[in-house]
């Protein structure tokens, strides 16, 4: 799902037969993401099918089969079951942000300690892997912002946000 377009040649170059598929996460795709020699390309729509045999991709090397989403993103969410679980509130407004690994900013304590000052919202920050931005945000002592680490059920706290705020990327 990462274009690695040296893959082919590597796979060549020490002949290791095996072979090289790119799974493109996105509903579009720029040159950057394609190598002729990949064995195998999956892509989100046949629009996108279209545009890479216009660069002249052979059509054998296509495969349209969408993007795989989630069971929980399409299940039906008790919003005050999941608000307990968290334990948030669920009256009022929810921003969430996806902070990942690097953070989305440089600026998230300021941004927080912003937010926190606002009447009815609260703000859910998802650190992932980031043990120095949620230590450093929980240091703040705010009391309308709450950190998660790695969440594996993430889609109920997308279920709960009013709005979500993430770094630029796939879909």
């Amino acid at each position: 799902t990462f274009p690695m377009l040296s893959a082919p040649e590597f796979m060549r170059k020490y002949q290791l037969g095996v072979p090289v598929i790119n799974v493109v996460t996105d509903y579009c795709c720029h040159r950057l993401w394609i190598n002729e020699d990949f064995d195998r390309i999956y892509l989100a729509t046949d629009d996108l099918k279209e545009k890479l045999i216009k660069m002249h991709i052979p059509v054998s090397k296509l495969e349209v089969t969408g993007i795989p989403i989630r069971a929980g993103f399409e299940e039906e969410i008790d919003i005050l079951s999941v608000s307990r679980k968290y334990n948030v509130d669920a009256d009022k407004k929810t921003i969430l942000i996806s902070a990942g690994a690097a953070g989305v900013s440089k600026d998230l304590d300021y941004v927080c300690s912003k937010l926190d000052k606002i009447e009815n919202i609260q703000v859910l920050i998802v650190c992932g892997s980031n043990l120095k931005l949620r230590n450093k945000i929980d240091n703040l002592g705010l009391n309308n912002v709450k950190t998660f680490g790695y969440i594996e059920d993430i889609h109920e706290l997308y279920r709960i946000a009013t709005i979500m705020i993430t770094k630029p990327g796939g879909i």
